[in-house]
């Protein structure tokens, strides 16, 4: 078996539209117009994007799969650092259960071991699959359906206003703001965003004090009574917000909207968010034991993988991990790449890391790379892992110290699609 992964040819793209569509019936790719927008589409996207790039899977010219790479600079601790994103991750249907999908991840993340990046990210089709490759959860994505009488109703709408095309510039400044105050945003270019403000079925509306955007929110509508054009929710595609008073007003707005909206449907990564309401409940109604209203559906979603854990630590050389001092013995299980199997000493000096391989440690701390790599993200802590038997220390007595040690104040968010 003579297997390549390579960048996929423009002269392939009509195979690669086909193994996608097959791939992902749900994008109904099934009529020569839907295939050729999409085929245009990629070529465009891949055109305006220089960090983005599509990859396939050959053996003996035949391609048996693809992926889509991504060149990404991700906030870790207030530093933008690489990180390696992948999607459309497809295979050949007459190729399944070969590995196929097993030799793209594999590819994907060398290739960005070789391009120096500490961390990769993607969205899974199922969590055990890529948690096998060593991939650990992210934080929870909440929905919401609330009414909008139910958001507080705030001081007023006084600075708010709806965007227009020129307003963009202002828009991407916001977003790159808040980027940086947030552990695990992307950076995003304008015109990303001018691509999701200014798409038709959107509308945006922003909050602008002493001449700065501070904050905006992305929606449309959804009819829900085919029979009735007036019986609408608002979605909300994005939502940011580098102010409470930004926030309120924004809500001020939703309260406003009752007269026509049903539900204002959201999503969010933030867990304290139903303290905004009064009453957060959906509307199941549905009651789980012993009396707890349903507020929310959740999901898992974006996943987390250390490429390397000696260079992880030495990228975050910045950050202090708590203000600890103690030297952690750490040993990782990484079956996927070798090199990261085994035993690395970090010395902490007041939180700050250095790699100390000839220093014993003050504790031993057992761990796959999979819960690792989502406990230095801050998606969970080191209590909840050694609660539920998913870590060792070899002295339980430094357990608070390590949960400090490794406890972030926020959990980390992820807004981009890809």
């Amino acid at each position: 078996m003579n297997r390549k992964v390579i960048p996929v040819p423009e002269a392939d793209f009509d195979s690669l539209v086909t193994l996608i569509g097959n791939a992902y019936p749900g994008l109904k790719l099934n009529t020569a117009d839907s295939i050729r927008s999409f085929k245009e589409r990629m070529l465009k996207t891949l055109a305006d994007d220089s960090g983005s790039r599509i990859y396939g899977v050959y053996e003996e010219e035949q391609l048996l799969g693809t992926m889509r790479l991504y060149d990404f600079q991700m906030n870790l601790f207030g530093v933008s650092l690489l990180a390696g994103g992948v999607g459309m991750v497809a295979v050949d249907m007459l190729h399944k259960k070969e590995k196929v999908a097993k030799d793209l991840v594999e590819s994907y993340l060398r290739h960005y071991l070789d391009k120096g990046a500490a961390m990769a990210l993607l969205y899974p089709f199922r969590t055990d699959f890529y948690k096998k490759m060593g991939f650990g959860m992210g934080t929870k994505m909440s929905k919401y359906r609330i009414p909008p009488g139910n958001f507080p109703k705030g001081a007023g709408k006084a600075h708010l206003f709806f965007a227009k095309p020129d307003d963009s510039g202002e828009i991407a400044a916001c977003y790159q703001r808040f980027m940086r105050t947030v552990n695990g945003l992307i950076e995003r270019s304008r015109e990303e965003l001018s691509r999701l403000v200014e798409h038709p079925d959107h509308r945006t509306v922003c909050f602008r004090k002493d001449g700065k955007v501070l904050g905006y929110m992305v929606y449309t509508f959804k009819n829900i009574n085919e029979e009735n054009i007036m019986q609408n929710d608002l979605i909300i595609k994005e939502w940011v917000y580098e102010t409470p008073e930004a926030l309120q007003e924004m809500c001020s707005f939703l309260h406003s909207q009752s007269d026509q909206i049903n539900r204002v449907v959201f999503y969010t990564q933030d867990e304290y968010f139903h303290f905004l309401f009064d009453d957060p409940r959906n509307e199941t109604y549905r009651v789980l034991p012993h009396v707890y209203l349903e507020s929310n559906t959740q999901g898992v979603g974006v996943m987390y993988r250390i490429l390397s854990v000696k260079r992880f630590f030495q990228q975050v050389a910045h950050h202090c991990f708590g203000g600890q001092t103690l030297t952690l013995a750490l040993t990782v299980r990484d079956t996927f790449l070798r090199e990261n199997d085994g035993s690395l000493t970090i010395r902490f000096e007041e939180g700050y890391p250095v790699i100390t391989d000839d220093a014993a440690g003050d504790v031993v701390m057992e761990v796959d790379i999979a819960e690792l790599s989502s406990l230095v993200m801050g998606a969970v802590t080191l209590k909840g892992l050694l609660k539920h038997g998913l870590v060792r220390l070899s002295d339980m007595a430094y357990a608070d110290q390590l949960h400090q040690l490794f406890l972030t104040s926020e959990k980390p968010m992820c807004m981009t699609a890809f």
